[in-house]
């Protein structure tokens, strides 16, 4: 017992001798009990005495520089031992006053005192970790600003269909390659699962996903989507990937505490320094306490959608370095389309960081079989739905077969064709009866003649033709071209065409647009290739259906403007305080005052303006416009945080030639 914790023990002692003192009336006291409080009271009196003279110097002695302190020490210029012993000394002389009975009383008392105390300490431990706990979670919520929503597997918008998984009994084989890739000690860190539009990628990623969240080991999960701005952008990937990580793993949260008390606008950072600090970092401290190794697998899908395709390189080679945790297996699976640039990064990176696995419809007979059983079980589902006898027979089955392409996407958007219609007879003999779909040509053609035939029979050929026709280009032709997702809601306030109508056609192609049961849900097509589908003259040859890009961004820049000359004023969210800092206004106040539309007009007329054709009365409507409102359009733009647009738009402003004629 240390100097310290003998004085402190010491002090209790001599306050369970004091409680008993003066608990006895000494009123009729003998002269010999009046002789032994005295005696006790001085033999008290010396101790706090000798124990203030220590504490005294030991105030002293650490109040000096270290050096003069290890000078005194050495001389022993401080008699700490003999003050030590004038204490003992001091102590057994009141406890021979006490004797033997006083003694044990004394000691009773120490003891519940010391039981008491101890649990105080829990208490306050208790406390301090609830306070730590605290801590992390303020630390944290700095990050969780960062967090980009819906890019786990297993999220999705309120009302949207929820993503799908193989059907059950297919792609064995591949989900099996994966599993032992993860589950193996020596396995390379990154598994890339390449493949053309189409062949399942996404859903094979979701569940790869499922399986080891199901075995506890999944560690995060995102899912790039080019249509998503916050989900076609690397900048949210590392805030994100790192607190599902914390979500697993509780034990990084004090770590990851650490790096933004250091560094609180890491995820401003490059990716380097994310990955170094926000992944790197607390899973090597981990790393350093394990005495087993741990499997982590993290599943990063769509890499191909991210916009800046620069990042793509740096991002693998960064994923790359995961080999240096020791007793962590971190393993990364990785799917995109087998686009140039990510072939070239993988090239670069060394055979033993990744293995891969492209997936081939045409070479690979198991897809054939896989797609019949996922065709026929749904069949089985769509008969059962509408009582209908041995349909579809064999044989049409395996035109269905055939007329997918080996593409999983083709595969389902028969099902969706088929499941969304109450006359699935006749649909399924439209698509199998038609001539320019009746054999089996390349990959994209299988689609194309897909997306032809529904548009043909949907819109062209509807009874409702001549509504449907001069809506396809704004309301379809808008969704497509569209930088973000909006809803049926904010396309009809955008463009000015009524709710009903929108909602009507997007009714109509609904197994090409995934919409949902609201209105105010953003849309999204159902798959990337029907974008390009409609852009590309080849491909889509009805000129009704064909969408000039050109012309539909010109569109898309004239109801931008339109919407803003309507609804921009001064002070948008009507504040009674004009001194309020942006930052300080409520989201819940911003998106009651600023609808979605309304928002994305301020971020995106200069990004149509710039992929539109020329126009020559552009110009003097820009002017007119800024004139008007440019400090309102610019107060938008803060109350969004997305002031540096400003600067973006006015530089397309600039190199627009017919533009900047009117300002130079």
């Amino acid at each position: 017992m240390n100097g310290l914790e003998y004085i402190a023990e010491l002090l209790v002692r001599c306050r369970a001798v004091e409680v008993i003192a003066t608990s006895e009336d000494t009123s009729g006291a003998s002269p010999q009990d009046t002789r032994w409080h005295a005696e006790l009271r001085d033999n008290i009196v010396d101790i706090y005495s000798k124990v203030l003279k220590y504490e005294m110097y030991l105030v002293l002695q650490y109040s000096r520089n270290g050096t003069h302190r290890f000078l005194r020490n050495a001389v022993l210029a401080d008699d700490w031992k003999n003050m030590r012993q004038d204490l003992e000394t001091a102590e057994e002389k009141c406890l021979r006053t006490l004797g033997h009975r006083e003694t044990e009383v004394i000691n009773q008392m120490v003891t519940s005192l010391r039981v008491k105390a101890d649990g105080t300490l829990a208490e306050i431990q208790e406390v301090q970790n609830e306070i730590e706990v605290i801590a992390q979670n303020q630390q944290l919520e700095r990050l969780e600003k960062r967090r980009v929503p819906y890019a786990a597997f297993n999220t999705y918008p309120k009302g949207n269909p929820e993503p799908s998984q193989c059907h059950a009994g297919t792609r064995r084989d591949i989900l099996m390659n994966v599993q032992n890739w993860a589950e193996k000690d020596d396995s390379p860190e990154i598994f890339w699962l390449g493949g053309v539009v189409g062949t399942g990628k996404s859903t094979i990623a979701r569940t790869v996903a499922q399986h080891f969240h199901d075995k506890n080991t999944l560690g995060a999960s995102f899912f790039f989507s080019r249509t998503e701005r916050a989900r076609s952008e690397t900048g949210g990937l590392f805030p994100t990937i790192s607190l599902d990580l914390c979500n697993r793993l509780p034990r990084l949260a004090r770590p990851l505490r650490q790096v933004l008390q250091k560094n609180s606008d890491i995820a401003e950072k490059p990716l380097a320094e994310q990955w170094q600090q926000l992944i790197v970092e607390p899973l090597s401290q981990l790393s350093n306490d394990l005495t087993t190794p741990l499997l982590i697998v993290t599943v990063v899908d769509a890499l191909d959608e991210c916009q800046r395709g620069e990042s793509i390189g740096d991002l693998l080679r960064l994923l790359s370095e995961a080999r240096q945790l020791s007793r962590i297996r971190l393993r990364i699976f990785v799917t995109s389309r087998p686009q140039l640039h990510v072939r070239t990064s993988f090239q670069k990176m060394s055979r033993h960081t990744y293995t891969g696995l492209e997936l081939d419809p045409k070479s690979d007979t198991m897809v054939e079989l896989d797609i019949k059983m996922y065709l026929k079980d749904n069949m089985d589902e769509i008969s059962h739905n509408h009582s209908l006898k041995n349909w579809p027979s064999d044989k049409d089955l395996q035109r269905l077969v055939d007329k997918s392409g080996r593409l999983f996407l083709a595969a389902a958007v028969i099902r969706r064709i088929l499941s969304g219609t109450a006359f699935p007879e006749t649909i399924l003999r439209e698509l199998l009866d038609n001539p320019s779909t009746s054999t089996v040509c390349s990959i994209p053609s299988e689609i194309d003649d897909l997306y032809s035939s529904l548009l043909k029979q949907e819109v062209i050929q509807s009874a409702d033709s001549h509504y449907l026709i001069p809506l396809f280009q704004p309301v379809i032709g808008s969704l497509i071209l569209l930088f973000e997702n909006l809803s049926i809601d904010d396309i009809s306030l955008l463009s000015g065409i009524s709710l009903k109508n929108v909602q009507f056609i997007i009714d109509v192609l609904q197994s090409v647009v995934i919409g949902s049961k609201t209105i105010d849900t953003p849309l999204h097509i159902v798959h990337i290739s029907f974008h390009g589908f409609l852009i590309d003259s080849k491909r889509c040859t009805d000129e009704c259906l064909l969408i000039d890009q050109s012309r539909s961004h010109n569109y898309l820049f004239d109801a931008c403007i339109d919407l803003l000359s309507r609804h921009l004023k001064r002070n948008m969210c009507d504040l009674k305080d004009p001194r309020i800092m942006t930052p300080d206004v409520e989201q819940s106040s911003i998106e009651q005052h600023l609808p979605r539309a309304l928002r994305y007009a301020s971020c995106y007329w200069a990004k149509h303006l710039q992929a539109s054709d020329t126009c020559p009365n552009r110009g003097e409507r820009i002017l007119t416009f800024l004139k008007a409102h440019l400090l309102h359009w610019l107060e938008v733009l803060a109350l969004l945080g997305k002031f540096q647009d400003a600067l973006l738009s006015i530089n397309i402003l600039v190199t627009t030639s017919e533009v900047s004629a009117r300002f130079l």
